[in-house]
């Protein structure tokens, strides 16, 4: 069962508020997709210099997912600058690419060797690929071409979450298949009650992987699952990362805003154990509101649970609550 959310809410607004507390940065393979030109899966098989400042490479390719390059397609490799993607020598990977042609030949390079390609910068838009018909990064690049394309936000979506419920691909990239439906709100409309019930029953059941259960949780905000907050809070007592911590308190705050207090409030007091309750008043300051900034202080005041209560303060961030741990010093 879900429930509207307040006004203001929006999927993009949450991600971005979840992304302030989990510093890691995670995949964007859907956003190099989206951005490039061209995307193959192909295979280094020569290098060579061009002129002073650059390494052209040449792919041979294996397989054409968006554009049409060709059977060999030549990388332009900056030589003097050392933090972006090059093409591994032997390595049969998916590429990301975008056409700078026109930009390289006004640099002067020959017209002869065009089209010239750079490679994307975003993570993890160049995994190796052994079978580009079975691999998950080339399915998730697939789903991201044909949702350009118009393909149906149903059939999407299913596609979607057999990536990340149940694909054999890599952690990172099942996160990014949650993040890619929860950022649009065509794929949030398409979710089913079964689809949402298994991701509510995942993001209160993960325990493993952090990431990938803040993004369901996430999504499941979005959606405005009813009692997905006190769900969140039991598992807790299996879960006390304060990745997961903050989050939580990001989330309490996107769907109750000044109200999150009340949400959180009994699970602080009824915690069984010192460490969940420590990890819930973590996230009652994580939710920046006033109201959780007024518990919080008064908690302090009180002596009790002072590292915990002071963690919870600084997790709010506002100046008022990074005076009152200041006044013990």
């Amino acid at each position: 069962m879900t429930r509207q959310l307040p006004n203001g809410s929006g999927a993009l607004a949450l991600l971005m508020l979840i992304a302030l507390s989990t510093p890691a940065v995670g995949q964007r393979l859907r956003h190099a997709v989206d951005s490039a030109q061209v995307v193959v899966v192909a295979t280094e098989v020569g290098a060579r210099p061009l002129g002073t400042d650059h390494v052209v490479h040449t792919l041979q390719v294996a397989k054409t997912l968006k554009g049409n390059p060709g059977a060999t397609i030549s990388v332009l490799e900056l030589e003097k600058v050392s933090l972006h993607h090059r093409p591994t020598t032997g390595q049969q990977r998916l590429y990301c690419l975008h056409d700078v042609t026109s930009k390289s030949i006004r640099a002067g390079l020959a017209q002869s060797g065009a089209p010239y390609f750079s490679m994307s910068g975003h993570a993890g838009s160049n995994p190796v690929v052994a079978n580009p018909a079975e691999d998950a990064n080339c399915e998730l690049a697939r789903i991201t071409i044909d949702s350009a394309a118009g393909v149906s936000p149903r059939k999407l979506v299913d596609r979607l979450l057999e990536l990340a419920l149940h694909g054999r691909g890599p952690a990172n990239l099942r996160t990014e298949a949650i993040d890619f439906i929860a950022e649009r709100p065509a794929l949030l409309g398409a979710l089913n009650p079964l689809q949402i019930s298994d991701l509510v029953s995942r993001a209160i059941g993960e325990t493993a992987d952090i990431p990938f259960k803040i993004s369901l949780a996430s999504l499941c905000a979005e959606k405005g699952v009813d009692g997905l907050v006190d769900s969140l809070c039991i598992s807790l007592d299996e879960v006390d990362d304060p990745r997961f911590a903050r989050a939580l308190g990001r989330i309490a705050a996107h769907m109750y805003g000044e109200k999150a207090l009340d949400v959180l409030q009994p699970h602080i007091v009824g915690a069984r154990r010192p460490q969940t309750r420590a990890t819930l008043l973590l996230a009652l300051g994580a939710t920046s509101t006033e109201r959780a900034l007024g518990a919080l202080i008064s908690m302090h005041a009180n002596k009790k649970n002072r590292p915990a209560v002071d963690a919870a303060l600084r997790a709010h961030g506002d100046a008022r609550a990074l005076a009152v741990i200041g006044q013990d010093k």
